[in-house]
């Protein structure tokens, strides 16, 4: 029993059109969701105990933004592969070491 090239192809297509409907959905609730949170989730990161005490919702931006960041990667994953998506969140954190590191004269 053997595959076609036809059906091998059409596989790969629909392998494919599924992955950027994936990355795509996942982009646009990020960016929807971002909206929605963006002032708490910016009071946040400045000052989460006042944000806590004056809404109370500080651990429901702190976990909704963790979610985000998760799915991310996922959509990273998906569409760079795993060395990629690993190197360009290592890299980033990498480069704010450095400039926290030239800011602050150390």
């Amino acid at each position: 029993m053997s595959i076609s090239r036809a059906s091998c192809s059409a596989r790969s297509w629909r392998s494919t059109t599924r992955r950027w409907i994936l990355i795509g959905g996942i982009a646009t609730a990020s960016l929807l969701a971002l909206a929605v949170i963006y002032r708490p989730l910016v009071v946040e990161y400045f000052d989460c105990v006042f944000l806590r005490a004056v809404n109370g919702r500080g651990g429901l931006v702190h976990g909704l933004f963790l979610a985000l960041v998760v799915f991310n990667m996922v959509a990273g994953f998906q569409a760079l592969g795993t060395l990629m998506a690993v190197g360009l969140m290592i890299a980033a954190c990498r480069r704010r070491a450095l400039l926290g590191a030239r800011v602050c004269g150390r």
